[in-house]
């Protein structure tokens, strides 16, 4: 049986050695998620990228408060850092597997979609421009298939054409403690 999990695992290694991050953080997450796949897809192989889960769930801690931001960050092994170092650790993490002088390409892109209507402070969304570099659009959300379509083609044109209708349906998911709307979807 191939596991293809600590590919990525040795890419975003390799990655950090020589480097200030943390990289004992950044393993010990990403053995992590390899074990509770593992224990969830057992005889299958497996493929994943520790570096985007850490993104998207750190897009999501920003707008995180209390109790909430407090389990993120366990859970990510965020525990030995100081409040907010997470952030710039995931920026310069990004910044070193998409550098130019890299003997392979690697883009990362993210984007958040907001509900219309729904308010969030011009800091988070400075911040997710900072960290994350990511687009923050508002949409109707009733309007699931045309947002779907247009979610779709911006994964397409962010991925050279190699991802497109990898969203079929949305559902918003609600978090508690003053965190925004994230959009959650399946069939990748």
């Amino acid at each position: 049986m191939l596991l293809f999990g600590f590919l990525s695992l040795l890419a975003v290694q390799a990655a950090v050695l020589g480097s200030s991050i943390h990289d004992d953080t950044i393993t010990e997450f990403s053995v992590k998620v390899y074990h509770e796949l593992r224990a969830t897809n057992e005889d299958e192989n497996i493929l994943f990228s520790p570096l985007s889960i850490a993104i998207a769930v750190g897009m999501v801690e920003l707008g995180a408060r209390g109790a909430s931001l407090k389990e993120i960050r366990h859970a990510l092994g965020y525990d030995k850092l100081k409040n907010g170092e997470e952030f710039s650790l995931l920026k310069d993490l990004s910044s070193m597997m998409t550098a130019q002088e890299r003997h392979y390409v690697l883009s990362i892109a993210n984007s958040l979609y907001l509900q219309n209507g729904f308010h969030i402070s011009d800091k988070f969304i400075q911040l997710m421009k900072k960290y994350f570099k990511a687009e923050v659009e508002n949409v109707d959300f009733s309007q699931g298939s045309t947002v779907a379509d247009h979610i779709n083609a911006w994964v397409e044109n962010h991925t050279n054409s190699k991802f497109s209708s990898s969203i079929e349906s949305l559902g918003l998911l609600a978090l508690s403690d003053d965190l925004s709307h994230f959009v959650s979807s399946g069939h990748y």
